[in-house]
């Protein structure tokens, strides 16, 4: 940084002053920039997680498998506190009767993950013993071939998952 005094008295020089503005915007840009660059990084990080995630997925063999890779990446790369994959067949003549398809019935059919404080009724379907340390989830629709269901992600941070989180507004 070089400063270039103006013989111009106590008065500062219209090319001084024009310098100083241009000084501040490239500082509050290069912030910026900063600030883009990191998150460009995070989401770079995240992007790597869901692919690795992902493949893992694609070589599961069964539902087992499936939950337990769900479960095991959401929870280590993800900090997921709790994780549930709930499946189940609504053409069953039993489907009316069962707890976890009366709960989600209205949401199976929804193209958008909601985000959220659950009610006492699906947190506790959901999360069972650890409903009471849940007080904010993630809730994804899942369909595959002649099964629909949800997969929930918890928290017990209130404001981890909040309604404007979700992909449907």
């Amino acid at each position: 940084r070089l400063t270039v005094p103006h013989a111009s008295g106590r008065a500062v020089s219209l090319i001084e002053h024009q310098v100083g503005v241009l000084r501040g915007q490239l500082e509050t840009e290069r912030r910026r920039l900063a600030h883009l660059i990191a998150r460009a990084r995070d989401f770079e990080n995240l992007s790597g997680r869901l692919h690795d995630l992902s493949l893992q997925l694609i070589a599961a063999q069964d539902l087992d498998r499936v939950q337990s890779v769900l479960s095991k990446a959401l929870r280590q790369e993800f900090n997921a506190e709790a994780v549930t994959l709930k499946l189940f067949s609504l053409d069953s003549d039993d489907a009316e009767s069962d707890a976890t398809v009366s709960a989600f019935l209205d949401f199976v059919d929804q193209e958008h993950a909601l985000c959220g404080p659950l009610d006492a009724e699906r947190n506790g379907v959901l999360f069972g013993e650890q409903s009471e340390t849940i007080h904010s989830a993630a809730l994804i629709p899942v369909r595959a071939d002649s099964r629909s269901g949800v997969l929930a992600i918890g928290s017990s941070d209130s404001k981890r998952f909040g309604p404007e989180m979700g992909t449907n507004l």
